[in-house]
């Protein structure tokens, strides 16, 4: 009876500094994990940050308003005459949006058309 009692005596101080230690791991490990959450947290909201900053000025640029010009402006732009500007919008040229009654040109149709020297932009 001795013996037995001497191996549950053994196995109990045995399964108590293995407790212990799991106890200091466990606190060595919270404590690390303590004091590496704020870091990562603080980098991940500064990658957060910037990604919803480039996002948000992405969204401004695409909403901008587009500029739109008359055909005397464009005329006076391009350097042609109306029948001229007329002929290439109907080729398909030079682009052209009717708002009413009015034929107004995107600014930006203009200056694809002007950088490719006057050719088709489609």
């Amino acid at each position: 009876m001795v013996g037995c009692y001497s191996y549950v005596m053994r196995l109990t101080n045995t399964l108590t500094e293995r407790r212990h230690k799991m106890a200091n791991n466990n606190y060595v490990v919270n404590s690390l994990m303590g004091e590496a959450l704020p870091m990562v947290e603080r980098w991940l909201r500064g990658i957060f940050a910037d990604e919803v900053r480039k996002a948000i000025a992405e969204e401004r640029q695409k909403a901008k308003p587009e500029k739109y010009l008359s055909r005397d402006d464009v005329c006076k732009l391009l350097g042609i005459s109306k029948p001229t500007l007329w002929l290439r919008t109907k080729d398909g040229e030079i682009k052209a949006t009717k708002v009413g009654r009015r034929v107004l040109y995107a600014e930006s149709d203009i200056k694809k058309f002007t950088e490719n020297d006057g050719r088709k932009t489609h």
